[in-house]
């Protein structure tokens, strides 16, 4: 009965179907920056990042920009001894994939990532030797292979649960 309250409350293009999640200009999202450190990047081969999923509550989303107007955009970075030489990029609300035309020691990737919480879980597939490590403003884990990872997000205190 909660879940009818709550939908009734909403006008009627937000309304939201049990267990369908909440667009985040719905839920009133914030966009935290996140930096992807890629490490040990062999040529050819994709690296997948993924954010959100069915574990994720409230709503997460991949984003290139913290406001409406996309002011700030994403950004890739590598040392400077090394030209960066994309093979594939692609950026969907959910997956990041990425390969590279010839191995990579090293390789940032900063853009945001748009919730109404506090946290954040994510997946990773990524080549054998390869590592990633997701970094918030407040949080930072380090990935190998096939696994999960969480972040946290210093929200201002208004926008706390």
């Amino acid at each position: 009965m909660a879940e009818t309250d709550t939908a009734a409350k909403r006008p009627a293009s937000a309304a939201v179907a049990p267990g369908q999640a909440v667009k985040p200009e719905e839920a009133g999202a914030t966009a935290f920056p996140v930096t992807l450190h890629f490490q040990n990047m062999p040529a050819l081969l994709h690296h997948t990042v993924a954010v959100g999923g069915e574990r994720s509550l409230p709503y997460a989303a991949w984003s290139m920009a913290p406001g409406p107007r996309h002011d700030q955009r994403l950004m890739i970075s590598a040392p400077a001894s090394a030209a960066v030489s994309l093979k594939l990029f692609i950026l969907t609300n959910t997956h990041l994939t990425i390969a590279v035309n010839q191995a990579m020691p090293a390789l940032d990737i900063a853009l945001y990532v748009r919730t109404a919480s506090p946290w954040v879980f994510g997946s990773v597939v990524l080549p054998p030797g390869t590592i990633v490590t997701p970094q918030s403003n407040l949080d930072r884990t380090n990935v190998v292979g096939t696994g999960s990872w969480s972040l946290f997000f210093d929200m201002p205190p208004a926008q706390r649960p």
